[in-house]
């Protein structure tokens, strides 16, 4: 399985730590990426990573419709209705989701998360 991170902000591909942005596209990369052999690719939204407002669910929706990546969403996951939102997404290709700072603050409980994933 190939596999690849792609961080980005309001859709374009960022680097070198998040400091620097491109002039690429997300969904181009991961066009690309896919036409190359890529299956997988876990997809940050830099704008909301951390801050647990929720994810940028328009933004992975257009990320799975576009590309045909098998995706794993990260940034803004806080609370359970998140999860139950992105487990809206399995049937386009998302296959799960990073939810480190929430469960690490305590806004996010692991088993509900897991039950509500399944």
């Amino acid at each position: 399985m190939c596999s690849s991170d792609l961080d980005a902000r309001d859709g374009i591909v960022l680097v070198k730590g998040w400091e620097e942005s491109t002039n690429l596209k997300a969904i181009d990369l991961g066009i690309t990426l896919k036409k190359i052999g890529f299956n997988l690719a876990i997809y940050t939204d830099t704008a909301v990573d951390g801050t647990l407002d929720g994810p940028n669910l328009p933004a992975i929706e257009e990320f799975l419709d576009q590309t045909g990546l098998k995706t794993i969403a990260a940034g803004g996951v806080s609370r359970l209705e998140d999860i139950v939102n992105l487990k809206k997404l399995e049937s386009k290709g998302l296959v799960g989701a990073i939810t480190g700072k929430a469960i690490y603050e305590g806004k996010l409980n692991l088993a509900e998360a897991i039950r509500a994933a399944r």
